[in-house]
């Protein structure tokens, strides 16, 4: 399932958020906004109409937590559901629901937020070349955050 969205893209980044929104988008049964600057959500849950949004990054590894730009907040704060997207060298995807979205801390000067790890739930991990093709694309200086190979490997023998 490809998004419209992914036909054109500026950044690395654009494109890895596409595919983490494709990859939501079939496994929760949602509808992708038309508009990719939809400032109110990404998708809709096509069985429930509850909105959705979706953001497709490594994990803050010293915080345990997913973060965004407090710019994003309000958006993330607002809809009914909000996915982070997790990958990495093992070919694996989690999708994580943030289940209180209230509980933050800022940091950088108040320039982002961090939502722990702790409260959200796992609501699906599946192997994809999706996750390979994404770590090909990561611009990060931490590198190393792409290597989560030790999650699966008690998985694998």
């Amino acid at each position: 399932m490809e998004t419209q969205r992914l036909k054109k893209h500026i950044t690395p980044q654009s494109k890895i958020g596409d595919i983490g929104e494709a990859l939501v988008a079939k496994v929760m049964g949602c509808t992708v906004s038309d508009n990719p600057y939809d400032t109110t959500k990404d998708m809709v849950q096509n069985i429930t109409g509850l909105t959705v949004e979706v953001k497709t990054q490594l994990r803050f590894w010293m915080k345990d937590s997913f973060t965004i730009h407090i710019s994003q907040l309000p958006k993330c704060t607002n809809v009914d559901k909000l996915v982070f997207v997790d990958y990495g060298l093992s070919g694996h995807c989690r999708l994580y629901l943030c289940n209180n979205r209230t509980n933050y801390t800022l940091y950088n000067y108040n320039t982002m937020a961090a939502f722990p790890v702790t409260d959200m739930v796992l609501i699906a991990d599946f192997e994809t070349p999706r996750a390979l093709e994404m770590c090909k694309l990561t611009e990060t200086k931490y590198k190393s955050s792409l290597n989560d190979n030790k999650l699966y490997e008690n998985k694998r023998t």
